[in-house]
């Protein structure tokens, strides 16, 4: 697979992104598209942690300490996650 980032680039929300809970579960809103977006209970996790701009590798090590799953398991589906929201753009990859 062609990543467009790695473990050691920077992931942050975007600013135009807004997000809330919604009868229990976290969605995110583009106020430039007007589209909303529901997150599961791992991407709302990512979705916290990325409150603040980390590495991918930060947030790949953080689910593993918090889940019990493989950590390759974990490490394919943050990159899938991201790509999923990069291609949303929802996020912004910092490329080091």
């Amino acid at each position: 697979m062609n990543r467009q980032f790695s473990d050691n680039s920077i992931v942050r929300r975007k600013d135009e992104i807004i997000s809330g809970e919604v009868d229990g579960e976290t969605v995110m809103m583009s106020i430039e598209r007007g589209h909303y977006h529901s997150l599961n209970l791992t991407g709302n996790r990512i979705w916290e942690i990325l409150e603040t701009p980390c590495t991918v590798g930060r947030i790949i090590e953080t689910l593993k300490d918090e889940f019990d799953v493989k950590p390759e398991v974990i490490t394919e589906e943050v990159y899938r996650f991201l790509d999923q929201l990069l291609e949303r753009d929802v996020i912004q990859i910092d490329a080091s």
